[in-house]
């Protein structure tokens, strides 16, 4: 039988690292525009009764934005769309196929410039809005959950009583979970090294940690449409 060393190289990294020093750059786990959507989205959008009937005369939000994967489903509902992410996330050169593109100029060049409004993490926290929707897809599985928890704290003041949170979380892939072992566990997720930082994952099997936050902020879930590999939901502000 063939042996995974690829397994042990990330175990024999990780020991070598002090936990009280790691960086989690989730910057790294974002997947391209020229990847296919995500199913736990497009499930959403064709599926729930609620993003059947919400129109096209939206404020939303795209809340770890990434590099833009889903940029052309959502600016279809939106007239006013705020991408959210980090700082590096949202200035570095970014290539696709072998070709290189500009975060900014690519909004610019694919869209009505008013519509869009892009804000880095830090920046999006310090301002007022009162928004129909916050879309958060594939970024809860890749940072810990007490940082999640801060995404979830802010939407719920930036959008409107009784306006929406469109959750989705990819799970129960066997590609990466055959590289979770004890060795590389982090806060009830896992670490891979990325040269000198760490991307992060974790696989919510059981979904009620991420519920048990929404509940205690103050949302309601109104909608599971979730799947195996999937987690498809839709959450109301109270």
């Amino acid at each position: 039988m063939k042996t995974d060393l690829s397994v042990f190289a990330v175990d024999i990294i990780y020991l070598s690292m002090d936990k009280r020093n790691i960086s989690i750059s989730s910057e790294y786990s974002a997947q391209g525009r020229n990847h296919s959507k995500s199913p736990g989205l497009i499930r959403l959008l064709s599926r729930s009764s609620i993003m059947r009937n919400i129109g096209e005369q939206n404020c939303i939000v795209d809340y770890g934005c990434g590099k833009l994967r889903h940029f052309d489903l959502l600016i279809k509902l939106a007239n006013e769309y705020y991408l959210v992410d980090t700082k590096e996330q949202l200035t570095r050169v970014h290539t696709e196929s072998g070709l290189s593109f500009d975060f900014n100029e690519y909004i610019e060049n694919n869209s009505n410039g008013s519509i869009c409004k892009i804000f880095n993490n830090k920046e999006f926290e310090k301002i007022s809005l009162k928004a129909d929707i916050v879309f958060s897809i594939a970024v809860a599985d890749v940072i810990p959950l007490n940082d999640y928890s801060k995404i979830i704290a802010d939407s719920y003041t930036k959008l409107k009583r009784g306006s929406y949170f469109v959750l989705v979380v990819p799970r129960n892939d066997t590609s990466i979970l055959r590289r979770c072992t004890q060795e590389n566990l982090y806060e009830e997720g896992h670490l891979f090294p990325r040269g000198k930082y760490f991307t992060y994952i974790r696989n919510y099997r059981d979904p009620k940690p991420l519920i048990d936050k929404f509940e205690e902020t103050g949302f309601s879930i109104i909608e599971d449409l979730s799947i195996f590999s999937q987690i498809c939901m839709i959450f109301k502000k109270n």
